[in-house]
């Protein structure tokens, strides 16, 4: 199966909701998401800027 790849839009409006007191849980479940997902958008963030580079498209 193919990887998903999420707009750095899509991202970051995750992360604001996250941040702003709503549980990964229930942020990934209303999106569709895994939370382990969320989490790694969670941890990438914190280790720097919110710019994540957007990857090449094959």
């Amino acid at each position: 199966m193919a990887r998903k790849h999420y707009a750095l839009e899509y991202r970051e409006q995750i992360f604001a909701l996250v941040t702003s007191g709503r549980s990964i849980t229930s942020v990934a479940k209303e999106f569709g998401l895994a939370d382990h997902t969320v989490r790694n958008w969670l941890k990438e963030a914190q280790e720097g800027p919110l710019g994540w580079p957007e990857r090449p498209r094959y």
